[in-house]
């Protein structure tokens, strides 16, 4: 059981990053079912992933709990809000899911368009709302800088592939081939440096415990054309964190995260990966009709 303090900051955390009071202030209304992201345009390769031995089980959970939900727009009777709070509290996984989405929405980072203006500050946003909740430990953070001097570009795009581990082998194609265009156009475009945000991922483990791995990335480069010879500089930034969910705590605080947002993980995931016509399934918050 949660002291009276510790259920304080719960409240509190929650009531900060509460994604209906966080729409409203941006002119937004919450909805319960949202499909499609059109009009929003495509990054490099943004990826949500969990994994671990408790996967299956979350999802089967997660089924169930659909079973018990309202039509959209409806509160559910206080049976199905029972039933619906009993399979939240059994299941972390979309609890852990659940907290990290509320903390991304009251940050406006989208890693669907790392892009966007401002959209690296809101990362940092992001992984400061998720490491000042009373729900995660952070085990470890760090941000490693690269500023490299290329003989060739051919021969670079390599290297700087390499500097990503721990990443699926289509997501480095992604990389691979988005690099091979930026050296292009740094090579027709001389003097003028190409950026891009280049990688934002999530990946949750889920096994006897629940560890979250946070990762970002910007890339620029650069080809200056002097009177003898041409230089060209690479610079990278990469950003990771690593933290564990309080798990054993989850059954306590549950209901009070439920009554503000509900995030699935395969609604999680599909949030959080670059995909074309992508359908998100938004469960703002449940309260029982009397």
């Amino acid at each position: 059981m949660l002291t009276n303090k510790e259920l304080e900051k719960v409240n509190s955390w929650c009531a900060m990053n509460d994604p209906a009071n966080v729409l409203r202030v941006r002119g937004e209304e919450p909805v319960f079912f949202r499909s499609g992201f059109s009009g929003i345009p495509n990054p490099v390769v943004s990826g949500g992933a969990v994994t671990g031995d408790g996967l299956q089980d979350a999802l089967d959970k997660d089924k169930a709990f659909q079973g018990f939900m309202p039509p959209a727009g409806e509160n559910p009777t206080m049976d199905q809000y029972d039933n619906l709070l009993a399979i939240f509290r059994s299941n972390p996984g979309t609890g852990c899911t659940t907290v990290m989405d509320m903390a991304r929405i009251a940050a406006g980072f989208n890693p669907l368009n790392p892009d966007l203006k401002d959209n690296e500050k809101a990362f940092d946003d992001y992984v400061g709302r998720i490491m000042s909740a009373p729900f995660f430990f952070l085990n470890d953070s760090s941000r490693t800088e690269y500023h490299r001097g290329e003989k060739s570009w051919n021969l670079a795009v390599n290297d700087i592939v390499n500097l990503y581990e721990g990443i699926e082998k289509n997501s480095k194609d992604q990389i691979r081939k988005s690099i091979i265009n930026m050296t292009q156009a740094a090579a027709s475009r001389k003097n003028t440096r190409q950026t891009k945000s280049l990688f934002a991922q999530s990946t949750l483990n889920l096994e006897n415990e629940i560890q979250v791995y946070i990762y970002s990335s910007n890339i620029s480069l650069i080809e200056n054309k002097g009177r003898k010879s041409t230089s060209r500089q690479t610079d990278i930034s990469i950003v990771k964190a690593r933290l564990t969910f309080y798990k054993n705590l989850w059954p306590s605080y549950a209901q009070i995260v439920m009554n503000r947002h509900v995030k699935m993980i395969d609604a999680w995931v599909k949030d959080n990966t670059t995909q074309p016509g992508a359908n998100l399934v938004d469960l703002t918050c449940f309260e029982p009709t009397a």
